[in-house]
């Protein structure tokens, strides 16, 4: 059995990936199946590293900044396209 799913990555943000159930229990169990056999049962994963094309910076707030709300417009967000959409620079605290 083969199951062809998108690409999925790893990051610093996202440690763990999988599935959650492409096969039942009763199913993987069933000897006519022949996935589990004498107790044992093979599998395999493809596993791909690709480079990583992305920039990322994350903000946290350890503690509230003076003005508490920061509204970032971007024009005709629900009919961009493909291509990145950047806002305005703005400041927290001392950072820009």
């Amino acid at each position: 059995m083969t199951m062809k799913s998108h690409s999925r990555a790893f990051s610093r943000a996202t440690t763990k990936l999988g599935l959650p159930k492409f096969l039942s229990l009763e199913t993987f169990n069933d000897p006519k199946n022949g996935y589990c056999m004498d107790d044992h049962c093979i599998f395999g994963a493809e596993v791909m590293v690709s480079k990583s094309k992305r920039k990322m910076e994350t903000l946290t707030i350890v503690k509230n900044p003076p003005q508490n709300t920061i509204t970032c417009k971007i024009p005709q967000f629900s009919t961009s396209s493909k291509h990145p959409q950047y806002s305005k620079a703005f400041k927290v605290g001392e950072w820009e």
